[in-house]
């Protein structure tokens, strides 16, 4: 009878070149820098090409340093929900952060009433009254 024992060595494990992928997310960054740079000028095609080389360095880094590429496929069934949930919860709040603030019914920017307390406008109603 053979014993045996399996050891790291024994698994099929790929040698991944990390220092590789450091510089390849170093450039990234630095090319981040100058695109909105040049970009500034036009907001939503900066936005735009910021968010792509975002998902791609956040790609690279679940692909490579977080082991997603030694996983079956079983964690795709995990990864995809999840990413379909974070861009409804993104579509979701576009209505609140696109909202025009300035339109509010709560305050104006001519109604010096608005920044007082409560109490104060109360007494300050009051006094004219008054007089």
């Amino acid at each position: 009878m053979s014993d045996h024992h399996t050891t790291v060595s024994d698994h099929d494990h790929p040698h991944v070149n990390y220092i590789k992928i450091f510089f390849i997310l170093l450039f990234m960054t630095v090319a981040e820098y100058f695109y909105a740079m040049l970009a500034q000028e036009h907001f939503a095609l900066l936005v735009l090409g910021l968010m792509a080389m975002a998902l791609f360095k956040a790609a690279l880094v679940g692909y490579f340093f977080m082991h997603i590429k030694f996983e079956g496929r079983w964690v795709f069934a995990l990864i995809v929900p999840a990413c379909i949930l974070a861009m409804i919860a993104v579509a979701a709040l576009i209505p609140d952060i696109a909202r025009d603030r300035s339109k509010d019914d709560f305050s104006s920017p001519d109604d010096d009433s608005a920044l007082s307390s409560p109490a104060s406008s109360i007494w300050l109603e009051t006094k004219v009254l008054r007089s």
